[in-house]
């Protein structure tokens, strides 16, 4: 595990999570919990690989067993100064993880870190954890009402979602890349190749205050749009709980993902 200096989070949770943070349907259980999984990771940390591998097969899992498994990687950029500059790596991800660590009481960030809807966070290649962990989340109650619909046009994604708005609820949009895989030459994981999978390479945050929000998440050049997909999840700002998620394909033009 790779960790950074202690800090003092210094603003308001809400605040946090909105500054610096812009950048054929599924099928759903009716009935059940999900498991919006977060890892924090880097090209640029040697304990991330295993971590990386783990996110992999939870993601095959919920493909593979029709759960509501969102996995998504987070390439964060404080490793980029020890010889490798991680390729997936933004400054807002290593924001968004600095929040977590105010909202489940640390005074630390590191990598690989796996945090399970919101509210459960560990180092990410603890697989007993991370097991124990979707579980909880998959046996809990079903998600709130989130409605969401996708088009892509050149190089924009437009997430249009339909919700019951909250007071002190955001609307997290990322657009997700299926696989990436990359060689490293330098730093701390060098002359290996590594395999990412649900790479997050666009995020965008919006206060859940319309039963009805839109937003556009631009695609990245070198991006391949091959089994890519838009995953939106409700959370909430005080606790960083997560209460609803859905997913969507970018397979077709328009097409849209709802539980009632």
């Amino acid at each position: 595990m790779c960790t950074l200096p202690r800090f003092r989070p210094g603003f308001l949770l809400l605040g946090l999570f909105l500054g610096g943070l812009t950048g054929g349907p599924c099928a759903f259980a009716d009935e059940g919990g999900f498991a919006v999984l977060e890892l924090f990771t880097s090209q640029g940390c040697s304990s991330c690989p295993p971590a990386d591998r783990i996110l992999e097969e939870l993601a095959a899992r919920g493909d593979r067993e029709n759960q509501e498994i969102f996995a998504l990687s987070f390439h964060v950029d404080y490793w980029n100064q020890l010889g490798w500059k991680d390729p997936f790596s933004a400054a807002a991800y290593t924001q968004r993880q600095r929040l977590y660590a105010g909202v489940l009481g640390e005074n630390r960030i590191y990598t690989p870190q796996l945090i399970v809807n919101g509210r459960a966070g560990f180092v990410g290649s603890h697989r007993r954890k991370a097991d124990a962990a979707v579980e909880a989340a998959l046996s809990g109650s079903p998600p709130r009402s989130l409605k969401l619909h996708v088009s892509i046009e050149d190089d924009r994604v437009t997430a249009t979602t339909d919700l019951q708005p909250e007071e002190g609820l955001l609307l997290n949009v990322a657009l997700v890349q299926k696989s990436g895989t990359v060689k490293v030459p330098r730093g701390e994981n060098a002359n290996r190749t590594l395999t990412h999978r649900n790479v997050v390479r666009s995020f965008e945050v919006l206060r859940a205050s319309d039963k009805r929000l839109t937003t556009q998440l631009a695609v990245p050049k070198d991006m391949p749009t091959a089994g890519a997909t838009v995953v939106a999840y409700l959370q909430v700002s005080r606790t960083g709980e997560i209460v609803a998620a859905r997913r969507v394909p970018l397979a077709k033009s328009e097409i849209t993902a709802a539980r009632q």
